[in-house]
């Protein structure tokens, strides 16, 4: 996730700004996701929520505006471009 890269086991979840539901970080492998948990003792990837409403137009720019310092804070420790 700090890479930017896909995740193989779905333990990364991020606050999505549409609604402010947290799902997971993308999935390399969405299909096997839960095969690929149990291979290595975890259990299966809880339910992710479905889309909710969406918020007011306010919170969306202030989770997205955590979500930007996230990535520059990143870039500036290595982890991104």
């Amino acid at each position: 996730m700090q890479e930017g890269r896909p995740q193989r086991f779905g333990t990364q979840w991020i606050n999505d700004s549409r609604d402010g539901r947290d799902r997971p970080w993308k999935l390399a492998e969405p299909n096997r996701v839960n095969q690929l948990r149990g291979e290595v003792g975890l259990d299966a990837l809880q339910p992710v929520p479905e889309p909710g409403p969406e918020l007011p137009p306010e919170k969306q720019r202030e989770i997205e505006h955590d979500h930007r310092w996230c990535e520059e804070w990143l870039a500036s420790k290595g982890w991104r471009d």
